[in-house]
């Protein structure tokens, strides 16, 4: 699996806002999916009728610094991947919230919405061409898109990355704009 690497959650130069042309190309048939506004679990229970699961594919340190906590993890519909997440969690925060540091298989939206509440970034927008290696992750044939945003806690971002799977981005899209 190749997950989004972190230089890429970190660094917004790469990333598209909402109103960019190569964003609004596929604003019908994908970005009600993409820009959907709540939690990504509830999504999942809501079109499939299941509960979402979290797989852990990796906590630690990130490659390049320390600053910040890596966490890569498989959000799954039964056994399908809906999509791939890299999240970025400064150490600092950790230190003052410690249950950060044990999310294990807990999804990160609900987790931080049940401790300290939710206040989330606007989303930032990511074209994976096909062939790409992230787009590659689901489809040889098919390009994705991903998400990046922050939930904001006292002052500072956890950052997370969302690849989608491209069938999932389209059940979605569908199902939202029923």
């Amino acid at each position: 699996m190749h997950f989004p690497p972190s230089a890429l959650v970190e660094d917004t130069s790469r990333w598209l806002v909402e109103d960019d042309p190569e964003v609004v190309a596929d604003r019908k048939s994908l970005m009600e999916g993409l820009l959907f506004p709540d939690l990504m679990t509830r999504a999942i229970e809501d079109l499939y009728g299941v509960r979402a699961t979290v797989d852990l594919a990796f906590a630690g340190d990130t490659p390049y610094e320390s600053t910040y906590l890596q966490r890569q993890i498989i959000l799954r519909a039964g056994e399908g991947i809906c999509l791939l997440a890299t999240s970025l969690i400064p150490k600092s925060l950790i230190e003052k919230y410690d249950w950060l540091r044990y999310l294990g298989t807990s999804a990160l939206g609900e987790t931080i919405e049940r401790h300290v509440g939710v206040q989330r970034t606007e989303f930032l927008l990511h074209h994976a061409a096909s062939g790409s290696i992230l787009a590659r992750n689901f489809s040889a044939q098919e390009s994705t898109w991903a998400r990046r945003y922050a939930f904001e806690i006292d002052g500072e971002q956890v950052l997370v990355a969302e690849l989608f799977n491209p069938r999932f981005l389209r059940e979605l899209s569908d199902f939202l704009h029923r």
